[in-house]
């Protein structure tokens, strides 16, 4: 995900986008995982309760989120404007 992110970057795309904003979206989807994963963390549900589907769920979309602002944080190096 993270090197789709900055390929495209390195293309120019999208076109409304500037260094800055990749910045930006580096740094919120960032925290944004961080605290997905620290509640994924705090949860600590054992395979038999209900609340296992919920950590397993909140750890997903924070890696996801990880992979996200890996590509926007590599994007700010790799972009080019059109």
């Amino acid at each position: 995900m993270a090197a789709a992110i900055a390929y495209k970057a390195g293309k120019g795309e999208p076109q409304n986008f500037k260094r800055e904003t990749y910045w930006t979206a580096a740094m919120l989807t960032g925290l944004a995982s961080g605290f997905f994963i620290m509640l994924a963390v705090q949860l600590r549900a054992d395979v038999r309760t209900w609340q296992y589907p919920l950590q397993l769920a909140c750890f997903t979309v924070g890696v996801l989120l990880a992979g996200v602002s890996a590509g926007c944080f590599l994007g700010i190096f790799t972009f080019r404007t059109r």
